[in-house]
């Protein structure tokens, strides 16, 4: 499913995996009118985040099949609609990459001799 928040918030976290226990770090949150499930929709269908309402929220939930559906009667509006989710999966991967520059900016300063 492929959702879009209405109202409220939503975080979505990744898993990580910190001295055997796996924590969830918040990567964004997403605020009425934002989208949140792409993976479900471009293949291979794999959900890579989770996502929790950090306020009352109410979310209209797409289904996979329907949204190709829409795209293919309508192929200027699936254009739109597959240009933001385009949009949303290039800031996400954006927000991912710069969380890893971060990370390894700090690990190498902890082995820096210099430092």
């Amino acid at each position: 499913f492929l959702f879009l928040v209405l109202s409220g918030k939503i975080e979505l976290r990744f898993k990580a995996v910190y001295y055997l226990a796996t924590v969830e770090i918040p990567l964004e949150t997403v605020a009425a009118g934002g989208t949140c499930g792409w993976s479900a929709i471009v293949p291979p269908y794999n959900y890579t985040l989770s996502a929790h309402a950090t306020e009352d929220s109410e979310l209209l939930q797409i289904r996979q099949t329907d949204l190709r559906e829409f795209c293919e009667a309508n192929p200027q509006l699936g254009n739109i609609v597959l240009t933001n989710i385009a949009q949303v999966i290039g800031a996400r991967y954006e927000l991912v990459l710069k969380a890893l520059v971060r990370e390894i900016q700090h690990s190498l300063k902890e082995k820096d001799p210099f430092a």
